[in-house]
């Protein structure tokens, strides 16, 4: 069994991290982070191989409803995407499990993300001196 992370962002990265293999990322222009989502999913499923079994998890609430069925797909990229995706797992005979996992379980988001437009300054712990309570 393989366990696959994978990420997309509105800035067209995205990448997947095998679970004990070193992060893939990769760069197109023009995407969505819906697009970015479902590219991370396909380049993960490509790099697998003919009958294996994969537990994927994406922060994409989104991706993996439509992949899986439960919602359905208004956009037509999308749609076309989520063809590729099951067109790979047919091909390859592979036994895959879509999972959606929150973002702060996501191990490819801080990869792929990691501290781009936050602030990296360590904060203070707050005190509690200026705090007046009230009866």
């Amino acid at each position: 069994m393989t366990l696959i992370y994978t990420d997309g962002t509105s800035k067209g990265r995205f990448g997947y991290l095998v679970e004990g293999k070193k992060p893939k990322i990769f760069t197109e222009k023009g995407l969505t982070t819906n697009e970015a989502e479902y590219k991370a999913i396909i380049k993960a499923l490509e790099s697998r191989q003919q009958d294996e079994e994969v537990y994927l998890f994406s922060d994409s609430i989104i991706a993996i409803n439509q992949i899986i069925g439960t919602w359905g797909v208004r956009e037509q990229r999308l749609r076309d995407l989520k063809q590729v995706v099951w067109t790979i797992v047919m091909l390859k005979y592979l036994d895959v499990r879509f999972n959606y996992i929150a973002r702060r379980n996501n191990k490819m988001v801080k990869i792929l993300r990691g501290n781009h437009g936050r602030n990296t300054k360590s904060r203070q712990p707050r005190t509690n001196q200026n705090i007046q309570f009230v009866k």
